[in-house]
């Protein structure tokens, strides 16, 4: 309602964005339309749009209120209470209410808060009926729906009256109607009117099979009946239902009715003979078309009805076929005239009836039939299988049904035209799988209340399912598969499936939530053996990087706030791994300029280094190369009974967007995580952090790449669980352009466990880096085997700290790597050391280290024992650094670039085969140029810029003045 308002008032886009949002949070936590609260923020802007059109004038609004309750309009913004001098006219229980305010009445007695006056239509005045029914039709009819439903279907009467007309038609079987007749006018509404002559087809239409009349007509009738809601209550409240199980164990009366010629009872008398052949062969029948037979006896192979050449509804209730009282065989004895009138027939209801109406042969007639009602029948499924290829509804409800299928199996299959499956209360006799094939591509809804027998679900490819209906009771129910459709919420609450193990969603781009039953009830299994979701657009699943038969979870989603509703079953995560993918998906559905922006930033940044590659001569390039092209550790492996998941990180749909995007996970995904891979993504700004004693405490492997937004890796708030990242044993970082840092604790922290398991620290190409790691406090490392930083142009240092606790055993000053056996370090010019210049590094068990371009780094770390470390640097850096003694100098052997400062020609082949030589200013001058156009990339620092954006690109000092050779 609320967003009907901001329509009505064309509300500014900002506004109409919030309720988007909010709509789409609504659908993520799995809440029904009827559910969903007023949003504060929308209803000021309502409240500020108002007193802007009136200009502090009095004002009335005008509200049809459809419901029997009282409804305070202050909360959508109509400021009518207090002092306010504001009124407000509305209608109870919408239009066409003329029968007594007995709901209206209850309800102001109860709740009277704003209501002062109540004014009402009055029986007595019978001659200002017609104009009230004339005013009201004429509203109903301009409405939109109806207007755009309407289509020029009639050629005389205008749509205007058409409203008028149904609704007469309602009220006249309203009065028809008793415990004797029951018409449902919940089930059968709007199908009076198509088929008893008060909407007609064009005259063209009615002699055709052509459908397409048909469809106009049942398209305007359910728009139309969507607008006439009636209170069945109260219309057949005088009366009970001939569903209620009172009515049920009443004798029956036999009797025929339509509701243009009434209702006739049958004589009881058994030697009179009523429904002889030629009953309903009179002048008078010849416009008979709506027809309900009620305990009637009739010969089913030559049925009176045969003559009633306009029957387009037959309802048949408690109906009995004579010939089996005769013990003659039910065959059919006139084929053509049983098929003449057959395949005439729009709708048929069949309740408590003898079986033989629907043999296969009769439903073979039924060529133009839309709607199959069928209550209390054995029925056999093969049949309804291969016939009604033009049905739309079809409702099979309370009933014994078997299939001739060797594999006992139901599937529906051809039928594309069908809208509805009904199989509410269901009791097949051998009946194990309920399979519908995706050329049924109109089905919308599907209804399945209890089953005894089935064993497997099946909607796989149905795209326009929009609706299932799941309840009762699933003895032996193990798989459900939904994959491709179009269901925007699963909802299991009503549902009782305790072997249900396999749950297939791939594919279903409108999934938004699933809600499982409450899990103290135990009407499921804690988790499934099989669980696989796909939720990204079908672009992004044709490119899947693994496949969903490899794991036992498969999970792949748009949205990552789908992967709440997953956390009633989350304990199957404490028993299996899980792998977490993070990316964004290339597909033409990525439409947004960031998207675009970020994308060419990514591929200019691979398409420079492919170059590089390519451009490679000299041995030492050749060497970097190979530190460029080095390999991640494989990640630990995640078994067939694991959790594959990806989430997409994409804009949100909706426009309504804030300065960073931000992702919330499950605290299960924090927790349980083993493995954690973030790459391509063009939209994430942090990556999510969990809840305190839930933050990644098993994760073993995690890698980050290629994402251009993201301002750091890992950031604490203001406290840290005291198993933050104690498994981690691989952290692999490279291609982050704006990131700042890769782990940091915003205050101090008493965590000294965290990466304690750390064995490779790998970063690599992160120009905004400049502090690697900051730590609450001095954290463990005991297992770091090996440290990789490379082309990160402004790190200052690769650890620090927010504060500092020392223990008694601590030797002051020092930082002891006890594992650390390689350093590799390249184009770090601003690296002052590996912690803060006054903390020394000990590392006894260092046996490797590379050094490039790290100009301003003068210690190495304090190595102890019988270790002979080898140095590989340039010399110039060798020679200005800085020891404590001789003899920790001793334990490096030196080893330089052959091609160092090697004196060549100006002129050689060599040299002009690559960049022509240019002094430092006229290099730096070509590339600022190039960065003013590219701000994205690189950064304007005369002695950085060759770090951040070309790898390659090394010092050559000839003669002594400074050159760049590329």
């Amino acid at each position: 309602m609320q967003r009907t308002i901001a329509e009505k008032l064309e509300l500014p886009t900002p506004v109409m964005d919030m309720l988007d949002a909010q709509d789409e949070e609504d659908d993520y936590s799995g809440m029904g339309k009827g559910s969903r609260a007023e949003i504060p923020h929308v209803s000021e802007a309502i409240y500020q749009h108002i007193q802007k059109l009136v200009m502090n004038r009095r004002f009335l609004v005008i509200f049809h209120n459809g419901s029997s309750e009282e409804i305070d309009l202050n909360t959508f913004g109509f400021h009518l209470s207090g002092y306010s001098r504001n009124k407000v006219l509305w209608s109870f229980q919408g239009r066409f209410r003329l029968y007594p305010r007995t709901k209206v009445d209850r309800a102001l007695m109860s709740t009277r808060t704003t209501t002062d006056v109540v004014l009402s239509a009055s029986i007595e005045d019978r001659w200002r009926l017609p104009a009230i029914l004339s005013s009201d039709a004429e509203e109903v009819a301009d409405g939109s729906n109806i207007i755009d439903s309407f289509c020029g279907l009639w050629e005389e009467a205008s749509h205007h009256r058409q409203a008028q007309y149904c609704f007469e038609y309602i009220m006249k079987l309203c009065r028809m109607g008793s415990h004797l007749v029951d018409y449902e006018l919940t089930t059968h509404g709007s199908n009076y009117w198509k088929c008893d002559g008060i909407m007609q087809l064009k005259q063209e239409d009615v002699d055709t099979d052509d459908d397409d009349g048909a469809d106009r007509l049942w398209l305007y009738g359910d728009a139309l009946y969507h607008e006439l809601r009636l209170d069945v209550d109260y219309y057949q409240n005088p009366y009970l239902s001939s569903l209620d199980p009172v009515v049920q164990c009443l004798p029956k009366i036999a009797y025929w009715s339509s509701p243009t010629y009434g209702s006739i009872v049958i004589h009881d008398d058994p030697d009179f003979d009523p429904f002889r052949k030629d009953m309903f062969n009179f002048k008078q029948f010849d416009n008979l078309r709506v027809l309900k037979l009620s305990a009637c006896m009739f010969s089913f192979t030559s049925p009176p009805f045969l003559c009633c050449h306009s029957l387009r509804f037959l309802w048949l209730d408690n109906c009995y076929d004579i010939d089996l009282f005769r013990k003659e065989e039910g065959e059919v004895k006139d084929d053509e005239g049983i098929h003449r009138c057959f395949k005439r027939l729009w709708v048929l209801d069949v309740r408590y009836s003898s079986p033989s109406f629907l043999s296969g042969k009769i439903m073979g007639f039924l060529t133009q039939l839309r709607e199959l009602y069928v209550m209390r029948q054995q029925i056999e499924m093969g049949k309804l299988q291969e016939c009604l290829h033009n049905i739309r509804k079809l409702r099979v409800t309370k009933c014994y049904a078997d299939t001739s299928h060797s594999d006992r199996g139901l599937m529906f299959s051809g039928k594309d035209k069908m809208e509805l499956l009904d199989f509410s209360e269901f009791h097949p006799s051998n009946i194990e799988r309920f399979f519908v094939e995706s050329s049924c591509r109109s089905l919308e809804t599907v209804i399945v209340d209890g089953s005894s027998t089935l064993k497997e679900i099946s909607l796989k490819g149905c795209a326009k399912l929009k609706s299932l209906l799941l309840s009762g009771l699933f003895p032996q129910l193990y798989s459900l598969d939904l994959s491709g459709t179009s269901v925007k919420t699963l909802d299991f609450s009503a549902v009782t499936a305790p072997e249900l193990d396999e749950l297939y969603l791939l594919d279903s781009e409108k999934l938004c939530a699933i809600l499982w039953p409450p899990p103290t009830e135990e009407r499921m299994k804690r988790y499934l053996g099989k669980l696989q979701i796909d939720t990204r657009q079908k672009e992004a699943t044709e490119t899947r990087s693994r496949s969903p038969a490899e794991f036992g979870w498969y999970i792949c989603v748009r949205d990552a706030r789908f992967l709440g509703s997953l956390e009633p079953i989350k304990n199957y995560f404490g028993h299996n791994d899980m792998h977490v993918d993070i990316s964004t998906m290339a597909s033409p559905t990525h439409s947004h300029g960031d998207a675009d922006s970020s994308k060419d930033v990514r591929m200019k940044m691979v398409g420079n280094l492919q170059q590089v590659k390519d451009d490679a001569v000299y041995g030492d390039v050749a060497a970097t190369l190979k530190a460029i092209m080095c390999q991640c550790p494989p990640a630990p492996c995640v078994s067939s009974q694991g959790c594959y998941m990806h989430i997409e990180d994409q804009m949100r749909s909706t426009k309504l967007q804030t300065a960073s995007h931000h992702m919330t996970l499950p605290g299960f995904i924090y927790h349980d995580a083993k493995t954690l891979h973030v790459h391509d993504s063009l939209f994430i700004t942090p990556i999510p952090m969990g809840p305190y004693d839930s933050r990644w405490s098993q994760l073993e492997w995690c890698r980050v790449e290629r994402c251009p937004k993201l301002e750091g890796v890992f950031a604490f708030g203001s406290s840290s669980g005291i198993d933050d990242f104690r498994k981690l044993k691989t952290m692999w970082v490279s291609h982050l352009l704006d990131a700042r840092y890769i782990l940091a604790y915003s205050v101090r922290s008493d965590n000294t466990g965290a990466f304690k398991n750390l064995t490779l620290l790998h970063i690599y190409c992160c120009p905004r880096l400049t502090h690697a790691v900051t730590l609450g406090t001095k954290t463990s490392l005991e297992s770091l085997k090996a440290l990789e930083i490379m082309w990160c142009g402004d790190v200052l240092e690769i650890f620090s700290f927010g504060a500092y606790s020392s223990n008694d055993n601590d030797e002051i000053g020092v930082w002891s790597f006890p594992s650390l056996k390689r350093i590799d370090l390249q184009e770090l010019p601003k690296l002052h050391g590996i912690c803060l210049s006054e903390w020394k590094i000990h590392a006894p068990m260092l046996k490797a280290v590379r050094i490039r371009g790290c100009w301003s780094l003068r210690t190495l770390p304090i190595v102890s024992g019988n270790n002979m470390v080898v140095c590989d640097c340039e010399k110039e850096w060798w020679d200005k650094l800085q020891w404590d003694s001789k003899a920790q100098r001793s334990y490096y052997k030196p080893i330089h670039s052959r091609y160092y400062k090697k004196k060549m020609l100006r002129g050689s082949p060599l040299r002009c085969s690559l960049l022509p030589t240019m002094h430092v200013t006229s290099i730096y001058r070509c590339v600022a140029s190039y960065w003013s156009s590219n701000t994205s990339i690189l950064h304007p620092d005369p002695y950085s810029f060759s770090f951040g954006f070309f790898p390659m690109c090394h010092v050559i000092d000839t003669q002594g003045a400074p050159h760049f050779n590329i």
